[in-house]
């Protein structure tokens, strides 16, 4: 049985409800007020959404704003302690880059 993804990130919910609704990247962008290729950037993971531009989305795609704030924090959380343990890993391999060269 295939195990199932509860850890969607913020761009794949924001495709899979603006595929659900027929609607293309092009056509959100213009109904959120931003280009098709930032509608993009935020799907594949290269942007992270605003908190109003996300709001706006959640009210198109008829979310709860109070469930869309939450998850857009979540997702931004992740997104920032993510950056910070690649920062921690650079900084460590650093660190044993100079610790094995003495």
């Amino acid at each position: 049985m295939a195990e199932r993804r509860h850890d969607l990130t913020i761009g794949e919910i924001i495709r899979f409800q603006r595929e659900s609704r027929g609607l293309t990247q092009e056509k959100l962008g213009e109904m959120v007020g931003v280009t098709q290729q930032t509608i993009q950037a935020y799907e594949f993971g290269r942007r992270h959404p605003l908190l109003p531009i996300f709001q706006r989305i959640a009210k198109i795609m008829e979310w709860e704003e109070a469930t869309a704030v939450k998850v857009w924090l979540a997702k931004k959380k992740d997104q920032v302690c993510a950056a910070e343990d690649v920062k921690f890993d650079k900084i460590m391999e650093k660190r044993c880059e100079i610790c094995s060269s003495t």
